[in-house]
């Protein structure tokens, strides 16, 4: 942890306060907005569900609403950020947050419940992992994987440590009671945070002709195709096999505890892709540890459909979760590693939006697979995607 604190050389602070303290001050606010505006609706939605007598479906197209208006804004942001820096938009994101997330807690009609969750992803896409992906890259130009390994730890604990504590919130107060609570502590907690990160920025005039330019160059290299390509075919299973691995389980006769067990052990495991990827990202073992880690969760999807029992469910987790956790900080390092500079955040605006269009239409994906084959067959069409993705990230290495 002690290479963090190095001298930032980039133009992006003129605050007394230490490269450290910055990183745990980004860090500590992306775990509290990742827990209350991401994770909160897979525990309320079951209470919602009986209070209201809505349906599953609408209630998870709802979600996935929240998802493509995450995706889609990025690509609007980015630009913003180019010129002006993120610190405005990642306050104003919470501070949206928090007054969707109260809107939440009091709706009573579908429609009124679909709007606020649309609104919801244009905040989380304020204020979640790509203005701090960004800040990462311009506070810390050599030694960025551990950074990004930092921040990207602090968003992993998210599900393990404030799922349950939802969950207790649900069981005392009611769903609509921990959702208020859950705002609050985003006011009293995520925004200071994000409020006291550093607010000084080189910008870049609108309509620049030079960044547009270079912009414009990025997106007509090859790499970025293959990269883009490779990180929606990984990112579709990454997000896909975890979101039916439960019912996959039970289908299979595992109790629903193992089940959930398991599913909530991935994001844990993924710490420890997390800290590998900190370990190995800098330099030539950043792209040798993206494409190995991709492989080995079509080895675990693999594992799981052949190995039977809970021997194989465990196995899978294990494997599965190195790189479910390395997802987010190697596409990060890789982009800000190829196109850093004064187009980064367009660019990387533009990369993800494929990305993460593809976690918002995977859980669909597979289960209309599911519907056709299934979920033994939904699973080994999805097995391969990741090798495949991992394929397309080696051919556009950088």
């Amino acid at each position: 942890m002690s290479a963090l604190a190095e001298r930032v050389t980039a133009p992006t602070s003129t605050t007394t306060a230490t490269p450290m303290a910055r990183l745990l001050r980004l860090s500590l606010a992306q775990l509290v907005c990742w827990a209350v505006f991401y994770y909160t609706f897979a525990v309320v939605q079951v209470p919602m569900r009986q209070e209201l007598g809505w349906s599953t479906t609408l209630l998870s197209g709802a979600f996935s609403l929240t998802l493509l208006v995450y995706a889609l804004a990025g690509p609007v942001l980015g630009p913003l950020f180019d010129r002006r820096g993120p610190w405005g938009a990642m306050l104003a994101g919470g501070c949206a947050g928090i007054l969707l997330m109260v809107g939440w807690s009091q709706v009573t009609h579908p429609l009124a419940y679909v709007a606020v969750m649309g609104l919801l992803g244009g905040a989380m896409a304020a204020c979640l992992y790509e203005p701090a992906f960004y800040l990462v890259a311009r506070w810390y130009p050599t030694r960025r994987a551990k950074a990004l390994t930092v921040l990207t730890f602090f968003g992993a604990l998210a599900s393990p440590l404030f799922m349950p504590l939802t969950e207790r919130l649900c069981a005392g107060l009611g769903w609509r009671g921990a959702v208020l609570v859950l705002a609050g502590l985003v006011a009293v907690v995520g925004v200071p945070l994000l409020a006291s990160l550093p607010r000084a920025h080189t910008p870049m005039a609108a309509g620049d002709p030079q960044r547009d330019q270079r912009a414009r160059r990025v997106f007509r290299e090859s790499r970025f195709w293959w990269l883009q390509v490779g990180f929606i075919l990984v990112s579709i299973t990454a997000i896909a096999v975890p979101v039916h691995f439960v019912p996959f389980l039970v289908e299979r006769g595992e109790s629903l505890a193992f089940a959930a067990g398991c599913a909530g052990s991935i994001a844990l495991v993924g710490i420890a892709g997390r800290l590998a990827f900190g370990l190995c990202g800098d330099g030539r073992g950043l792209i040798v540890l993206t494409v190995t880690v991709f492989v080995l969760m079509t080895v675990a999807v693999i594992l799981l459909l052949t190995v039977p029992g809970r021997p194989g469910a465990i196995l899978f987790t294990v494997v599965f979760g190195l790189g479910y956790g390395a997802l987010w900080p190697t596409r990060a390092a890789l982009v800000a590693r190829a196109w850093s500079g004064p187009t980064l955040a367009t660019v990387a605006g533009i990369f993800a939006l494929g990305p993460n269009l593809a976690k918002a239409a995977a859980p669909l994906l597979a289960a209309l697979i599911a519907l056709a084959v299934g979920l033994d067959g939904a699973f080994t069409a999805l097995a391969a995607l990741p090798a495949l993705g991992a394929l397309a990230i080696w051919r556009g290495r950088i």
